[in-house]
């Protein structure tokens, strides 16, 4: 199923197994995870990842500005989504350049008291 995700999908799953000292192998044909030795935990995040990718494949809006906002230490946005897409805590990946960023929706406003 990872193998027909673009080059792109496919390399950010690489960065979440990396980024969790998943053990992997690396020659000329590609990058090889051994699912067997995977926790079962490692397993689920991995599984609802690929879902997640999955169900972000359709376009569902677009964002209207977004920047870096130094006080938060993170950048924040904000764009259109369907009213049912709209519920406080959903998570959306959004497209910035060659980038998937992952966002969440969050009630305004964004600043810290």
């Amino acid at each position: 199923m990872i193998h027909d995700f673009s080059k792109e999908k496919q390399l950010e799953i690489f960065k979440m197994c990396k980024s969790k000292d998943i053990f992997y192998t690396e020659n000329k044909n590609g990058v090889f995870i051994n699912l067997s030795e995977l926790t079962l935990i490692q397993l689920k995040e991995l599984h609802q990842y690929v879902l997640y990718i999955n169900e972000q494949e359709e376009e569902i809006g677009y964002v209207t500005s977004g920047t870096q906002a130094p006080s938060l230490g993170h950048p924040i946005g904000l764009g259109y989504v369907p009213k049912e897409m709209a519920k406080i805590g959903n998570k959306l990946l959004i497209k910035a350049g060659r980038k998937n960023i992952e966002a969440t929706i969050v009630k305004p406003p964004f600043y810290k008291v």
